[in-house]
């Protein structure tokens, strides 16, 4: 308990400088934190894509013509007459497709509204509306998603039932892995009853794919636009379905994401073929392919560029602040020498008063280390935030450990240097 009192009277005592101290320690921690939170999501998005099969596969933007496709097509419109845009993006797809060496193409497909799906509520009665995605085949067998139970692929398996991945809470609703779920699909005034079987289960913060489109904006498009993350609430009822085929043997109407994957042939040598189809593509006014290496290399520049200042800034308040924590000891050494003295003359070894310095300047460090932690995580935990393009995790605490460990040698070291 002495300790104690004597660590917190020496803080006291000097309140007003550690709590300038206190605050850029704070500040540089919750640029650390921020800036790790960021590069660990990014580094999270190139371990989804690089462990799906892509080498031998493109991204494919359409031009920006395309780009009304998809409301021409929700609105009913004639998507079989000769000036229908959906009708030409079709064509454009089977034109791709031409291309020597391109063997299949996939895209995601999308329920058009929220109100469109919908899954009774068993408990408590009423209709709790269900999104989904339709992943084709090509998709199916090359992409890799974090799941917690199950894989992608499952999808392809063909039963009586149609096999999903669904969300945890879907899961823990039905069952988990293996239950049957029937929701109802409500199209052009009908509506379809479709019996899934759960086969494979989300994490409650979980990633899904997106293909975006083309246009201008395309070629600037990065890796971290191929994914999305979501924290999953209460009722957020979701799932992935391979291509289905309702009751009256019609696909369900569904949004396509524009963008598409083109899988070559293993034979193909990518970067001359990506050359040639580049070129007709451009001829034909369809759009451009791009790599998953070129897409991977503008998020690494991107990344670099927009947090240049953030880490400059880190770095100097990591430095002022490590100045600042050996500075104030010296001060201290300078005027509570006499009670430094006073300590030794009443019996206190040289051991128990490092160890008391030790102590007071991890104290120093640990309370706005902490605290930008703490403020950190809370971000993240609030669902209705824009950071879903970060990810706090255990690195964060163990950044976070080592800096207070950093911060307290190096104080404990020139206290040592200083007073031998």
């Amino acid at each position: 308990m002495k300790s104690v009192y004597i660590v917190c009277h020496s803080i006291w005592s000097s309140k007003g400088k550690i709590s300038i101290l206190a605050m850029q320690i704070f500040l540089a921690c919750l640029i650390f934190n921020l800036l790790l939170s960021r590069f660990m999501y990014l580094d999270q998005v190139r371990e989804i894509i690089w462990s799906s099969n892509l080498d031998h596969a493109v991204l494919f933007s359409p031009a920006a013509r395309f780009s009304g496709v998809i409301v021409e097509k929700l609105h009913g419109e004639d998507t079989d007459s000769d000036s229908s845009k959906y009708a030409a993006y079709l064509k454009m797809k089977d034109k791709i497709s031409s291309y020597s060496g391109i063997i299949s193409l996939g895209t995601i497909r999308s329920m058009s509204s929220d109100q469109d799906s919908w899954i009774i509520d068993e408990k408590n009665g009423g209709k709790l509306p269900i999104y989904y995605e339709v992943y084709d085949e090509a998709l199916l067998k090359n992409f890799s998603l974090p799941l917690a139970e199950g894989m992608l692929s499952d999808l392809l398996e063909k039963g009586d039932k149609i096999p999903a991945i669904v969300s945890a809470p879907l899961a823990k609703e039905h069952g988990g892995m293996g239950s049957n779920i029937n929701f109802t699909i409500s199209q052009q005034g009908k509506e379809y009853t479709v019996n899934i079987k759960v086969a494979g289960i989300f994490d409650q913060d979980y990633f899904t794919y997106t293909l975006p489109g083309g246009g201008g904006a395309g070629k600037l498009l990065m890796l971290n636009k191929l994914v999305n993350r979501t924290k999953a609430q209460e009722h957020d009822y979701f799932c992935i379905l391979p291509p289905l085929m309702l009751a009256n043997n019609t696909q369900p109407i569904t949004v396509e994401n524009t963008g598409f994957i083109c899988f070559a042939n293993e034979s193909v040598k990518l970067n001359d073929a990506l050359i040639d189809w580049n070129r007709q593509a451009k001829a034909d006014g369809l759009g451009f392919f791009t790599t998953f290496q070129d897409l991977n290399a503008r998020q690494i520049n991107f990344t670099l560029d927009k947090n240049l200042k953030l880490v400059a800034l880190g770095f100097i308040l990591f430095i002022v602040s490590a100045v600042g924590i050996g500075g104030f000891n010296i001060f201290r050494l300078i005027t509570e020498k006499r009670t430094s003295a006073i300590f030794f003359m009443l019996g206190m070894d040289w051991a128990t008063y490092m160890r008391l310095e030790a102590l007071k300047n991890c104290v120093i460090v640990t309370v706005p280390a902490s605290l930008a932690l703490v403020i950190t995580e809370t971000l993240f935990s609030d669902s209705d935030n824009n950071l879903n393009q970060m990810l706090f995790g255990s690195a964060n605490i163990m950044g976070t450990c080592l800096i207070i460990l950093l911060f307290t040698i190096i104080s404990v070291i020139i206290f040592h240097f200083m007073t031998r």
